[in-house]
């Protein structure tokens, strides 16, 4: 595989691991209207320790989730606002690296 492919499934891999992390977090804070407020939250940079990546890595994804109308960051209060859809592009991204992963072999 080239590298440029590699360092692509890593991003994924990252990215679906943050997903998750955010899912799990906003589901131990509790849901309510689909809703889930994480006070205080992690810093991206704990957010990279605990999946193993790096805080960039955290920065984007989160970024990205901001705009597309996901989470909401405002200081040290994290709020997911749409838990579903969390747990469902969650469940999307892991089954994609998992199929990508058992037809590599």
């Amino acid at each position: 595989m080239p590298k440029f492919e590699a360092a692509l499934d890593n991003i994924a891999i990252f990215q679906a691991l943050n997903d998750a992390e955010l899912l799990t977090l906003a589901r131990a804070s509790g849901v309510k209207d689909n809703a889930s407020t994480i006070v205080p939250t992690l810093t991206h940079a704990d957010i990279a320790r605990r999946i193993g990546s790096s805080r960039e890595t955290v920065s984007r994804e989160i970024i990205a989730l901001a705009k597309s109308g996901i989470v909401k960051k405002d200081k040290r209060v994290l709020t997911i606002q749409n838990v579903a859809w969390l747990a469902h592009s969650v469940a999307m991204e892991l089954g994609e690296l998992l199929t990508e992963d058992s037809t590599a072999s």
